[in-house]
């Protein structure tokens, strides 16, 4: 059976793709913007009018498809509400680690604008995550990455050969 993680930006959702065989990381940015060349920028690239329909339906038809863990990303209220009703496991920072996480965007790569809409964002979201009372929650802590915490969580992380 497959397990559905809601994860933030920054927290490791890339790297446990790259480095576990049984981890699926759903980029939303692959269903938002038309194209998928990495080296042009989301928000360079024209944006998919039949996003976000075409990322649910993709998670959903994941969760019918495999046993693997689905790591997902949303910024987008609506997003987390419809993914909401799957129960996925939530996992984002602790509400004082906004400086760490604007590090960890920067170290990456990530562009001005999309730093500027996460520290925009930062507090509604993790409003909205602790709305969720029916949900289970991973506050990460300071240094803590996505890995660790699922690890801690009990899932099973197979390392690729």
């Amino acid at each position: 059976m497959a397990k559905l993680v809601l994860a933030y930006a920054g927290t490791g959702k890339s790297y446990l793709a790259d480095k576990y065989e049984n981890v699926i990381d759903l980029d939303s940015g692959d269903f938002k913007w038309i194209g998928k060349r990495k080296d042009i920028p989301y928000c360079e690239r024209p944006q998919n009018p039949e996003f976000p329909t075409n990322y649910l339906n993709a998670i959903s038809d994941l969760l019918k498809t495999t046993d693997k863990i689905i790591l997902i990303s949303s910024h987008r209220l609506d997003i987390m509400e419809v993914v909401s009703m799957a129960k996925p496991l939530l996992v984002y920072p602790q509400r004082d680690l906004l400086d760490e996480y604007i590090k960890r965007w920067r170290d990456r790569g990530s562009s001005e604008e999309f730093i500027k809409t996460r520290i925009a964002e930062f507090n509604t979201i993790l409003d909205r995550v602790e709305s969720f009372k029916n949900l289970e929650k991973i506050y990460l802590k300071s240094g803590e990455f996505l890995a660790t915490a699922l690890i801690k969580h009990g899932l099973e992380l197979k390392p690729k050969r």
